[in-house]
């Protein structure tokens, strides 16, 4: 933790130094015109959060034109029901889980498409707008859902185990979910 926050500060610290472009360039006009460069490849990714879920993406472009990019694209998700509600586990050290999950679902984008420019942008301040299309597929990677729940009452030992309708109800001494990297090894797609 202490070299996490160590590394965390020094980045902070030359980020603070460092100029990526200055304000007033020898050539440049001051009245915001740009030199209208294009780059010939580019790259982006995001990471999001959605009501369904939290993702990554990362999209890699090459210019065809200047109005026209290609670009390829994957794109790593997970997928939640819209019906889950998290409870507190009953124990000491409780940990929130969704009572009834039996799987988790991760979500695997590739994409191929294109992107094209309608109306470019005429000033720094303007707005440019662009339609784009991909196609490609997208696989779903399913790990089960595991739960802590106490071995006896009033014992602070747990067990690790899968979430099954006909052993377990509301009333069960349930601590909290499991670790997130239990059963990644029976992920199947």
């Amino acid at each position: 933790m202490f070299r996490i926050f160590n590394c965390l500060v020094l980045l902070l610290l030359i980020c603070s130094t460092a100029f990526a472009q200055e304000q007033s360039l020898p050539g440049v006009p001051e009245n915001g015109s740009t030199l209208n460069v294009l780059y010939r490849k580019d790259q982006s990714g995001k990471i999001y959060a959605t009501t369904r879920g939290f993702g990554a993406m990362f999209r890699q472009g090459k210019h065809i034109t200047a109005n026209t990019r290609s670009f390829f694209e994957i794109d790593l998700q997970t997928l939640k029901h819209p019906k889950e509600t998290k409870t507190q586990g009953q124990a000491e050290v409780r940990r929130r889980f969704v009572f009834g999950k039996v799987n988790q679902v991760f979500l695997l984008r590739f994409g191929v498409g294109l992107q094209n420019v309608l109306f470019s942008k005429a000033d720094l301040k303007a707005v440019e707008v662009r339609y784009s299309y991909s196609i490609g597929p997208t696989v779903a990677f399913v790990k089960p859902y595991y739960y802590q729940i106490n071995k006896m009452a009033g014992s602070r030992q747990t067990e690790l185990v899968k979430f099954n309708t006909e052993n377990y109800n509301t009333d069960s001494t349930f601590v909290g979910r499991g670790s997130y990297l239990d059963g990644v090894t029976e992920m199947k797609f």
